[in-house]
């Protein structure tokens, strides 16, 4: 794809836009490389532990390294630059806390099912050795 853009600009031009296109050419590269790393892999259950643990966590840090280069472009045009470059840390900073609390979310998010599941279980087996107890007592209830 970035050749056929290439083709459409004309000759004297092309040497500006490369240079203009510099900065963020490397990011297209990136942006496949961890797609792929997350989408194609061997087995379903690895499949679904990327999906589950990677892959919002990676649409994120594209859509941060987009935004960041793209801001920087405009650097030399803004009054405020220093404050634009501490709102971008703090969007940094904001990032990864997104991206942990992500992971502690699901964390959680498990414990509580298991929670649930231990508690069912223990309710199962509570009905079932209720269940056996009846079925036992039964015929001296009858006989009574």
């Amino acid at each position: 794809m970035n050749d056929e853009l290439t083709q459409m600009i004309p000759d004297p031009w092309k040497s500006l836009v490369h240079f203009l296109t510099f900065p963020v050419s490397w990011i297209p590269d990136m942006q496949r490389a961890l797609m792929d790393f997350v989408l194609a892999s061997s087995t379903g259950w690895l499949s679904g532990v990327y999906y589950l643990l990677l892959l919002f966590p990676v649409l994120l840090w594209i859509g941060a390294v987009w935004c960041t280069h793209l801001t920087l472009y405009t650097l030399p045009f803004r009054s405020g630059r220093i404050e634009l470059l501490r709102m971008l840390l703090l969007a940094w900073w904001d990032t990864a806390f997104a991206i942990w609390m992500y992971w502690v979310g699901l964390g959680r998010f498990l414990i509580v099912v298991a929670g649930w599941l231990f508690t069912l279980g223990r309710l199962g087996l509570n009905l079932a050795a209720e269940a056996m107890k009846q079925l036992v007592v039964l015929p001296f209830k009858i006989l009574s």
